[in-house]
């Protein structure tokens, strides 16, 4: 399986590194070295890299907006982003603009060039310590989900109520019901989200509807 690759990075030393281990793996054809983001949407179209290596902290182009035109001017193309750091809203960054690799600057080599023929075969290789950070997040954000759908019909009125700032009392009016019966509901709400006020709840409520992880809030419940 011969692989066509290009290089992407402003480093000197990293980007001749990367370019010495596969200039000498056979099956690993080196098609172009960029020293900048900008030069690389002008030469990899001609080339035409079956998978690209690009450094995330480009000086002249942000990672991600040079992913994303690579990806619509070489239709097909992969790619591996590289970071110095897992920080996760690079990562997240990266793949929404469509890199299919996410690794480490001080990843073996062998894993780098495992990671060319995963991704090249379909797949999406990636550090371990940048997958760790992938399912803590989806961990927390799964939590915040189950939490949300913990909250009964009545517990979801009463939290709307308080979102358009109505005081215990008025919540209790619109909803036909006792003072008594919502401070009730309020303390499960602060319960079963874990919170400790009415900010926190209706902040905790909206922002995981907002992340697509709950439904019960996309429509005001009915009184």
């Amino acid at each position: 399986m011969n692989i066509n690759i290009a290089i992407v990075d402003d480093n000197g030393g990293a980007r001749e590194g990367l370019a010495a281990l596969v200039r000498m793996t056979p099956g690993h054809n080196l098609v172009s070295v960029c020293k900048t983001g900008r030069s690389a949407l002008v030469e990899l179209p001609r080339t035409k890299p079956a998978v690209v290596l690009i450094e995330m902290n480009l000086r002249d182009l942000p990672g991600p907006d040079c992913i994303r035109r690579l990806r619509s001017l070489i239709p097909g193309v992969e790619i591996i982003a590289f970071t110095a750091q897992p920080e996760l809203p690079r990562i997240l960054a990266a793949m929404a603009a469509g890199a299919h690799g996410y690794l480490l600057k001080d990843s073996p080599p062998q894993r780098v060039l495992e990671a060319i023929r995963e991704v090249a075969t379909g797949g999406a290789p990636m550090a371990p310590a940048i997958a760790r950070h992938l399912v803590e997040r989806l961990y927390q954000e799964h939590a915040g989900a189950v939490a949300i759908a913990r909250l009964s019909r009545r517990e979801e009125q009463v939290l709307w109520r308080l979102s358009d700032g109505l005081r215990t009392k008025e919540v209790a009016t619109v909803l036909n019901i006792s003072t008594y019966t919502v401070q009730t509901h309020v303390r499960n709400i602060y319960g079963k989200l874990g919170v400790r006020s009415a900010a926190e709840a209706v902040a905790f409520y909206f922002k995981t509807d907002r992340n697509g992880l709950s439904s019960p809030g996309a429509e005001r419940p009915a009184s």
